[in-house]
């Protein structure tokens, strides 16, 4: 872009970084803490980013728990930050914001570029407004503190869009080179910016058209999409590769879209009077209904509209804004829930400068009025941008964040049931379940991967009962979304009690945590045991029937302990024969379980008992007798069993007779 800067008077030099100013103040203030959340989205690119720092999943794999965006831009972007030192959760966030104000910054060259031919204080003045309503808009300030890829999106599309008008206007090949680099870069921020190309090859047909030469106008759209090319081949050859990363995404924004051309224009429609009407329904997304422009912002927008309009057939700025602005409004307009504002954010660099040329047409118009006229526009002005920059931060600080409404738009709970789980923790141990459940797996990830919480998937068969502990334990879970383990806690403690509720805004728990005081026992087996298991396993309990029936399915609890932490595999699996005295002895039944496979052994800790419940069918041609139940412990990746170093009952091949049962 040409040289852009406000010109050497202190005054536009001083509004300029005022706006700046604004700008980041509106995006950096208490931004870990507003929103109060750690949603799916963010949380998926802080997770993955630390796993591209630990050189694990480098590339933009397709998610497999949960649809999220799958922008490579954004993901090493936030791997960026995190290596400067920034800690995993809320990185993101750090990324959006440092997007969202460098977008407000290049708004400023790129109105000033557009409008080159204008005088330069017409051409300050919209480059001014243009950049003070991308810093008070709503929307901007909204998607620039959520973590997510929308703000770096808008940073290279405006750097697209300028490069690309330079580049007929001063028939470059070296603009065109940087048009294609900044293209190439956009594609990778997200799936709006594939209108990108459109535009580039609608606006060189345009400049054709309007005199540029074929030839001259071949060659650098040549030129565009030839380092557009080059610099994405890397990624254009891994998406042919594997284009699942990028259609997985496509196919869950197209949603139930109509497929009709007529079926869209309801979409558009909404769309554009999503600008200054009715905007996004999504509480996560917006302030619901919030237009995306306050009335006065609206009003500038509208007279830029009609000002560029009634210049489109002779002005590049014009075409390049109508361009712009026509067909990013079809991501949002063609997928349902418009007007969606994440998909409509690349509309903002055209629809700025839109206002821009709105505030430049009302001062050149106050200009012809009079000597008096002038001041009054200014008041107006700077009048009309303080009450949108008012209006915003109100708007978001105050009404959004405190909307009940985000609590499940934007997984809310799941932030604050971690952070007591996370504080907690500094004390007790904690448990916290369910860990798969999509809506906050990445939230738990994020938070709480790599700290002394245990986060695991909670059921009735396997559960670590805390055994005679030196200090409290603390059960975490989600009544709604996993396992309701609170009768099986009430019923195993009676002196437990609930110390921490996560209340819904809807009155009813979202999380419950459990206490279990110092000292208390475990549940006491029904058959007590001491056998010891190679690698410090013990099994100190069994609870089983006393007599079955052939064709019956038997539930067998097993109680398990540890002596040291870390000496165990993942992978072990336990088994239990019935009948079979020897080796050479026919089984009546036969059942084989891994040790509690969503909490497994190489996490068991000493002081707890792993209360296992597993099925042992019975033969169906049983004939009636006395059996003896023998148990033991392999390893089915080496297909060897666990070797018996002590026991209190008969044990021979590495199983141990723990009970006999009456076969009726």
């Amino acid at each position: 872009m040409t040289a852009n800067w406000p010109g050497r008077h202190w005054a536009g030099q001083a509004l300029l970084a005022l706006t700046l100013l604004v700008a980041a103040a509106l995006r950096f203030y208490a931004l870990t803490e507003i929103p109060d959340t750690a949603w799916v989205d963010e949380a998926y690119f802080e997770v993955r980013a630390r796993e591209v720092r630990r050189g694990v999943n480098v590339l933009p794999l397709p998610d497999p728990i949960f649809a999220t965006g799958n922008s490579p831009y954004h993901l090493y972007a936030t791997a960026l930050v995190q290596a400067l030192g920034a800690p995993a959760p809320y990185s993101a966030r750090w990324v959006s914001a440092t997007m969202g104000v460098l977008g407000v910054a290049l708004t400023f060259p790129f109105i000033r570029t557009l409008f080159r031919d204008w005088p330069e204080s017409r051409r300050t003045l919209a480059a001014l407004v243009g950049a003070a309503v991308h810093a008070t808009l709503y929307a901007s300030l909204h998607l620039s503190r959520d973590g997510n890829q929308n703000p770096g999106c808008v940073v290279w599309t405006t750097l697209t869009l300028g490069a690309l008008y330079q580049t007929f206007e001063a028939r470059s090949a070296r603009w065109a080179a940087a048009a294609g680099a900044a293209l190439a870069v956009a594609l990778t921020t997200y799936e709006a910016a594939y209108g990108l190309p459109l535009i580039v090859a609608a606006y060189a047909l345009l400049r054709w058209r309007a005199g540029v030469p074929s030839k001259v106008a071949a060659t650098l759209f040549g030129w565009i999409a030839l380092v557009a090319l080059v610099v994405s081949a890397p990624l254009l050859i891994y998406y042919v590769s594997y284009p699942e990363v990028v259609l997985n995404r496509l196919r869950m924004a197209q949603g139930s879209a109509p497929p009709g051309l007529a079926d869209y224009l309801p979409g558009l429609v909404k769309v554009w009077g999503g600008l200054a009407f009715q905007g996004d329904p999504l509480p996560g997304q917006n302030l619901v209904g919030r237009p995306l422009f306050d009335p006065f912002t609206a009003a500038l927008v509208l007279v830029g509209m009609a000002a560029a309009l009634v210049s489109l057939r002779r002005s590049p700025a014009a075409q390049l804004c109508a361009l712009s602005a026509l067909i990013f409004s079809l991501p949002s307009a063609v997928t349902p829930n418009a007007p969606a504002f994440t998909r409509m954010l690349p509309m903002v660099p055209a629809l700025c400068a839109l206002a821009g040329w709105g505030a430049a047409t009302l001062w050149s118009w106050a200009e012809r009025r009079g000597p008096r006229t002038p001041p009054i526009t200014a008041l107006v002005l700077v009048a009309g941008l303080c009450f949108a920059a008012f209006s915003t931060a109100h708007d978001y600080f105050g009404v959004w964040a405190s909307d009940p409404r985000l609590f499940d738009a934007r997984q809310v709970g799941a932030r604050r049931t971690a952070e007591l789980a996370l504080k907690a923790s500094a004390e007790e141990d904690v448990f916290l379940s369910p860990r798969a459940q999509p809506l906050i797996y990445y939230t738990f990830r994020v938070l709480l991967e790599d700290t002394p919480v245990q986060v695991w998937e909670a059921s009735a068969e396997c559960w670590p009962y805390a055994h005679r502990r030196a200090t409290a334990t603390r059960y975490g879970f989600l009544p709604t979304l996993g396992f309701d383990a609170l009768p099986l806690l009430q019923a195993a403690y009676p002196s437990g009690q609930i110390v921490d509720t996560v209340l819904h805004p809807a009155g009813y728990a979202y999380a419950l945590f459990f206490q279990v005081p110092a000292e208390t026992p475990a549940p006491a087996p029904a058959i007590p045991l001491a056998v010891e298991f190679q690698n410090q396993l013990w099994l100190r309990g069994l609870d089983a029937p006393a007599e079955a029936r052939p064709g019956e399915m038997l539930t067998l609890r097993l109680h398990w302990e540890v002596t040291r932490a870390g000496t165990l595999k993942s992978s072990l699996t336990s088994f239990s024969h019935l009948g079979g005295e020897t080796a050479n002895d026919a089984l009546i039944g036969q059942g084989d379980a891994p040790l509690c496979p969503a909490l497994p052994p190489s996490l068991w800790r000493p002081g707890y008992r792993y209360l296992q419940s597993v099925t042992l069918p019975v033969d169906i041609a049983a004939p009636p007798g006395v059996y003896g139940l023998r148990l033991g412990v392999y390893d089915p990746e080496l297909n060897v069993r666990l070797g018996i170093f002590a026991s209190d009952r008969p044990a021979q091949d590495n199983r141990v007779l723990v009970a006999e049962l009456q076969v009726r």
